[in-house]
C-alpha cells in the first residue's frame, strides 16, 4: 500500500479551538500528534486509515473506502464476501479492500448493507504478518455500530447485517510462522528512513472548513434511506444545538465551525441562524464562541442527524450599532451593540 492518508488541518476542531481525539484514539500505534490538528509520525504510522475512519470532520481522508465504494456502484452488485488485502490471497470469491479493513466507516458499511439487503462477511487477514493493521479491533467496532443503527430501522432485519472472519493468510500457512513481528524487506527499511521524525502531511486544495460536507450528507441521507429511530448508539459522533435567550447575530458560531452546521444569513435588516443536525460532530466549537450563551448542548438522536432540512435556531431584526456600526440583534435601547454597551459600562463605572 502506499502513503495516502490525506491531512487537512484546517477541517480539524481542534483548530478551531473545539474537542476532539478521536482520530489519536484510534490509532493503533500513536502514530499521530494532537498539535494544532493532527500530525502524523511516518516512523510509527501503519497506513491502516482507522483514524480516517473515525474522523467525523474529514480532517483526514484515506481513499481506499471511496475506492471500493465506486467499484460496486459501478458494477451494480454489492459483494457477499468483504476482504482485506492479505486475506484476499488464496480467496477468489471475495472482493478485496485494497487497504485494511480499519479504513472502512459506518457510513460505507450502511451503504453496503443498502444496495443488497443481505448479509455480508467481512474477511480479515493476519494483521501481524502485514503489519499495517489494527488487529481487527476498529473494524468490529464499526460492524457493530452499524448493526446497532441497522436494528434500529424501520425494517429491522432478522439477520446478522455484517459478520467478521479472521482468515489465515496463505503465507502463513505454508510457512507456519507464528511470529507476529514479521515485516517485509520495504517496510523495514522505511521505518529507518522515518526514524524520530514526524511526515509532513499530504495536503488537499482547501477553500475552508465549508468543503467537508461529504461523508457526513452521506451518512444523513442513509439514515433517512433506513428510517432510522431513537437514540444515537454508542460510538456514533453527532451532536444537536438548540437557542436560548437572546442572539446578538454576531455570526462567530457560524464562522468557527468546522463543518457549517451553523450557518447566519443576513438580508437587508433581518437575519437567522440555522443549524444542521448531520453535519454537527459535537466538538464544541460553537459553543465556546457563542459570548452571550445563546448556544446549548442537546442531546442528540438518529433523527436529528437525519433530519431533511436545517433548523432555525433564531431568526429576527438586525440593526448597526450608533458607536461601531456593527450589526447586531440585541441592540439596547440607546442603539449600542452588547460590546460597545460594555465598554461604555467600563468607562463611565
Amino acid at each position: 500500500m502506499h502513503r495516502t492518508l490525506v491531512v487537512t488541518k484546517s477541517l480539524c476542531p481542534e483548530t478551531l479551538g473545539g474537542s476532539c481525539a478521536l482520530c489519536s484514539e484510534a490509532c493503533p500505534t500513536d502514530a499521530i500528534i494532537l498539535q494544532n490538528g493532527p500530525i502524523i509520525r511516518a516512523d510509527k504510522c501503519r497506513e491502516c486509515g482507522a483514524c480516517a475512519s473515525m474522523c467525523p470532520s474529514e480532517a483526514l481522508a484515506f481513499p481506499a473506502e471511496e475506492t471500493l465504494l465506486k467499484q460496486i456502484r459501478k458494477n451494480g452488485k454489492c459483494p457477499e464476501v468483504l476482504s482485506c488485502h492479505t486475506a484476499h490471497k488464496g480467496n477468489e470469491t471475495a472482493t478485496p479492500l485494497r487497504a485494511c479493513l480499519a479504513s472502512l466507516g459506518v457510513d460505507a458499511l450502511l451503504e453496503l448493507w443498502l444496495m443488497r439487503r443481505a448479509s455480508t462477511t467481512l474477511t480479515c487477514g493476519d494483521c501481524g504478518l502485514c503489519g499495517k493493521g489494527d488487529d481487527g479491533k476498529m473494524i468490529r467496532q464499526t460492524v457493530e455500530l452499524a448493526n446497532a443503527i441497522i436494528a434500529s430501522s424501520a425494517d429491522a432485519p432478522k439477520i446478522q447485517p455484517f459478520t467478521i472472519s479472521q482468515r489465515q493468510s496463505v503465507e502463513k500457512r505454508i510457512t507456519g510462522s507464528t511470529d507476529a513481528a514479521t515485516v517485509s524487506r520495504r517496510d523495514f527499511f522505511g521505518f529507518l528512513r522515518g526514524r524520530g521524525r514526524t511526515e509532513k502531511p499530504e495536503t488537499r486544495k482547501n477553500t475552508g472548513p465549508a468543503q467537508n460536507k461529504g461523508k457526513r450528507n452521506r451518512l444523513a441521507k442513509l439514515l433517512r434511506a433506513l428510517k432510522a429511530r431513537g437514540p444515537l448508539p454508542d460510538g456514533l459522533v453527532a451532536g444537536n444545538i438548540q437557542g436560548h435567550g437572546a442572539c446578538t447575530a454576531c455570526g462567530a458560531c457560524a464562522r468557527i465551525c468546522p463543518t457549517k452546521a451553523l450557518s447566519l444569513t443576513r438580508k437587508d435588516d433581518s437575519c437567522s441562524l440555522t443549524f444542521n443536525g448531520g453535519l454537527c460532530i459535537d466538538c464544541s466549537s460553537c459553543i465556546r464562541a457563542c459570548m452571550p450563551g445563546f448556544l446549548k448542548k442537546a442531546d442528540p438522536t438518529l433523527e436529528t442527524i437525519a433530519a431533511p432540512f436545517p433548523i432555525t435556531l433564531f431568526n429576527g431584526a438586525v440593526g448597526r450599532c450608533r458607536r461601531c456600526n456593527a450589526q447586531s440583534a440585541a441592540l439596547s435601547s440607546q442603539g449600542y451593540c452588547p460590546i460597545c454597551t460594555r465598554k461604555i459600562q467600563v468607562v463611565h463605572g
